[in-house]
């Protein structure tokens, strides 16, 4: 087990991305203000992804740009996918209109991203022409007075061999891109193939052929819920992915990925059986599934927008039964700290489409003496949240720990409320980082995972300085 030093909680917040795909009007994305911006809102997702259009014709007064206005106005921000290559569903980006395409949508780019999945998509030069792209694009970005606040990211690889092709870009990126899908694993899987095959771990060692040391965004990730024709699931149950979801985004957290977004918002079509078409934390009638509502109550729970702050530290042991506990320390603006505790084991089997029984673990939580209470925030496989509250004596309990996240929120007392500050940053990246939001420039530090003690315990002191 990893402990990562306190971090603010609105910092991971800002790590939550989902996928969109504004410009599908011939599928259920069509129904904007009756199901896709209400939707969006409620869920509290402040980062999406979607594509940079540039076709003959289109402009500022285009559907397209009006709803990404729209949602701009409800202080969603948006990552935009450029095509380099020539296809028979799209022609590759006009660079010259990203300012354009910038004003189109309110300035709520935040990022410009490199080609997708270029090496799967048939396209017998798509190599050079993702080279080429790459450079147009950050050179574009880089050059533009106007566009300095935007991040560029790289093109998001599929193949393994294609990684050693594209070769080093980082000195054309700001940010890697890694497309990993867990085929029905757990978040914190060890892999399924040689080297680590699938792992979080194994896809930051590819990326870094093409990113070298620049931080990474996971730009698509997630799991299916599509059955065969005898409605057998084959994918992950919706159980099992509300369990999951709140994990993937703690686990890339607490690995350094500056952004996460899920593939995605809602099942594009109302075809059960077509997995491509069950990615979504909705229904296609647009309800709620399981994972939806587990997310909404996430950064319900979590969210607590303002200007940046230092986290006070927190001495904290946790021992027990801790073999495969997974936690992530955070803290708001108003002193109070949230300790995410959840067992990174697998609750399904994809092997054998079949269900896990993960067994609780008993961890015991200690703190400073002047911690009294705590509220237990426990996530539940229907996506709700059962909350239960009650004191403590010498800061210490105990608590079971189970497949899905449970949220310990500790009131903290007044020497633990943090100070606010707004220093700022000069440099260009720096400047990208500050308007991405608070995540990334936590996440671009140097995290320092506090060790075992000599007799087998974890200390999450959470401050090199104190251990």
């Amino acid at each position: 087990m990893i402990i990562p030093q306190v971090v603010s909680a609105d910092s991971f917040i800002d790590t939550i991305g989902v996928n969109i795909h504004l410009h599908y009007t011939d599928t259920v994305y069509n129904r904007f203000e009756d199901i896709i911006e209400p939707r969006l809102v409620e869920l509290g997702v402040r980062h999406v992804r979607d594509g940079a259009m540039t076709y003959s014709g289109i402009s500022g007064d285009s559907f397209y740009y009006q709803r990404i206005r729209q949602l701009a106005n409800q202080g969603i921000q948006f990552n935009l996918i450029t095509q380099a290559l020539d296809t028979s569903w799209g022609e590759p980006t006009d660079y010259s209109l990203l300012d354009e395409v910038y004003e189109w949508s309110g300035q709520s780019v935040v990022s410009f991203e490199g080609v997708n999945e270029p090496d799967i998509q048939g396209v017998e030069s798509w190599l050079p022409d993702t080279l080429l792209g790459q450079e147009n694009l950050y050179t574009t970005v880089n050059g533009d007075p106007d566009l300095q606040s935007v991040a560029v990211l790289g093109p998001s690889i599929v193949q393994t061999e294609s990684y050693p092709l594209v070769g080093d870009l980082s000195d054309q990126m700001d940010f890697g891109n890694i497309h990993n899908y867990l085929s029905g694993r757990h978040p914190e899987t060890s892999g399924w193939g040689d080297d680590g095959y699938g792992s979080l771990d194994w896809h930051l060692a590819q990326v870094s052929t093409v990113s070298g040391s620049d931080p990474i965004m996971s730009t698509e990730t997630g799991w299916h819920n599509a059955q065969d024709a005898e409605g057998n699931i084959v994918g992950v149950p919706l159980a099992v992915e509300a369990k999951y979801v709140p994990r993937l985004f703690l686990t890339h957290f607490n690995s350094g990925i500056v952004r996460t977004y899920l593939y995605e918002l809602i099942d594009v079509y109302n075809q059960p059986t077509v997995q491509d078409s069950n990615f979504g934390l909705l229904n296609n009638d647009g309800s709620p599934q399981p994972a939806y509502l587990a997310l909404k109550n996430l950064i319900n729970r979590l969210e607590d927008p303002g200007p940046d702050f230092t986290p006070v530290p927190l001495t904290l042991s946790i021992t027990g039964q801790t073999d495969q506990v997974y936690s992530t320390v955070m803290q708001k603006r108003d002193g109070t700290y949230f300790v995410a505790l959840w067992l990174g084991r697998a609750s399904w089997n994809p092997d054998t489409n079949s269900s896990i029984q993960v067994p609780p673990q008993t961890v015991n939580i200690s703190l400073p003496q002047n911690f009294t209470l705590a509220t237990l925030h426990q996530f539940q496989p229907d996506g709700t949240v059962e909350e239960t509250t009650g004191t403590f004596a010498d800061g210490q309990f105990s608590l079971s720990v189970t497949d899905a996240v449970t949220l310990v929120e500790l009131p903290a007392p007044t020497a633990h409320v943090p100070q606010v500050s707004a220093a700022l940053m000069g440099n260009r990246l720096s400047h990208i980082l500050s308007n991405l939001g608070p995540g990334p420039l936590f996440q671009a530090q140097a995290r320092h995972p506090c060790p075992l003690t000599t007799n087998g315990e974890y200390l999450a002191c959470f401050d090199p300085g104190l251990i």
